[in-house]
Formats: structure tokens, C-alpha cells, sequence
């Protein structure tokens, strides 16, 4: 009777660290096929940080992708201070734009810039106002965030501001931007974007990464 007890415990200890290391099998296998890449940058004026940004890559599978970005800062200018927050999500399927959400608030209002893929056609909403474009959208400002544009420079989509912008290469891995009354340089080492300079009439705001 003993030696049976034994016997089944042995069976249903082996069976129960089966099942573990088929589930942290699937957990690894998961987090493999599923990755996810966090970037986190420092908002920083005049040498001085005044917010953060974050912006994360997530691989949801079957050819889709995921991006998520949220910033927020707060620059005290002689006897104001502005706050502004910005929160975005953008779809992204084999590698073609599908969806992005973009919105902004700041001391001046709210803004939001809405894009959604509609069989061969894009509707484009920006504060209520809506335009159709019909073009494939693969270059999106987002992408340059985890990827130096080298030779591909041409028709990036701004989710911000729900308009098209080309880039010029300056330098070495520099690259420069103008889209209204704002300059932006794009810095890289290694393929990745170490800083963004947003030059505008009063001053630059940078975004300098973290890790």
C-alpha cells in the first residue's frame, strides 16, 4: 500500500512539473513572438528637464504592431508656466499604416488628429474637420523613432498633425524636418535616435533618451 501511495505521488509530482514547464515554455515562447520595446526620453529645455516622454513597440501578432506614446511637460517661462500632455496610438499592419490616434492638450486647447485606413482610401479628422486621401501610408513620423530613415526620406505622415513631411539628411545619422514654424533635427548613433531638436522661433525643446 505504501509502495502504491509512493508510486502515485511520483506520477502526479511528474505530471504537475509537466504542465510548469509547459506553461513557462509558452511564456517564453510568448514574449519571443509577442516582443515589446520601450523607449524612454527626458524632455529638456534649456538644459533643464521639464517633462518625459515614453514610446513603446508592441508586436500584437498576425502582422500587426502597436505604438503608444504619452508625454508630458511643464516649462515655468518668466512669470508663466505651460503644461502640455499628449497621448497616441498607432496600428500598424505589415507595416502599413491602419489607425492612429493623436491627441494634445496644452494651454492653447485641445487638439486631436485622427487617421483610419478604409480599403484603398484614408479618412484624415483633425479637430472635426475630414479630408480623403487615397495612398498607401508606410512612412509615419513614429517609425523614426526606432529606425534610421538613411536613404528613405520622402512623404512621412505626421500623426500630430495629420500632414506629410520629407526629410533632408545634414550630416552624419543627422537628419532635418520643417513642417510650419518648427525645425526638427533627428540624431542617431548606432541606428538608434539618441536626440530630437524641435527648433522653434523662441527656443529648441529636446528630447534626449533615457534608455
Amino acid at each position: 500500500m505504501y509502495i502504491e501511495n509512493e508510486n502515485q505521488f511520483v506520477i502526479k509530482f511528474l505530471r504537475l512539473t509537466m504542465k510548469t514547464t509547459t506553461l513557462l515554455f509558452f511564456v517564453l515562447f510568448s514574449a519571443l513572438c509577442f516582443g515589446q520595446t520601450k523607449l524612454n526620453y527626458d524632455v529638456v529645455l534649456f538644459n533643464k528637464k521639464i517633462g518625459e516622454t515614453t514610446i513603446e513597440k508592441i508586436d500584437k501578432g498576425n502582422g500587426y504592431t502597436l505604438y503608444k506614446l504619452k508625454s508630458q511637460s511643464e516649462a515655468k517661462l518668466l512669470f508663466t508656466s505651460k503644461k502640455s500632455l499628449a497621448n497616441a496610438e498607432i496600428l500598424v499592419k505589415n507595416g502599413e499604416l491602419q489607425t492612429s490616434y493623436y491627441k494634445v492638450v496644452n494651454d492653447e486647447g485641445e487638439s486631436l488628429t485622427q487617421a483610419k485606413k478604409m480599403d484603398d482610401v484614408y479618412e484624415i479628422e483633425q479637430n472635426g474637420k475630414k479630408l480623403r486621401l487615397k495612398k498607401v501610408i508606410r512612412n509615419y513620423s513614429v517609425l523614426l523613432y526606432f529606425q534610421e530613415p538613411k536613404t528613405n526620406l520622402v512623404g512621412y505622415f505626421s500623426e500630430r498633425l495629420g500632414e506629410f513631411f520629407n526629410l533632408e539628411k545634414i550630416a552624419n545619422s543627422e537628419y532635418r524636418s520643417i513642417m510650419k514654424n518648427v525645425t526638427s533635427y533627428y540624431r542617431y548613433i548606432n541606428g538608434k535616435l539618441m536626440e530630437v531638436e524641435m527648433s522653434k522661433p523662441l527656443g529648441s525643446v529636446f528630447l534626449k533618451l533615457v534608455n
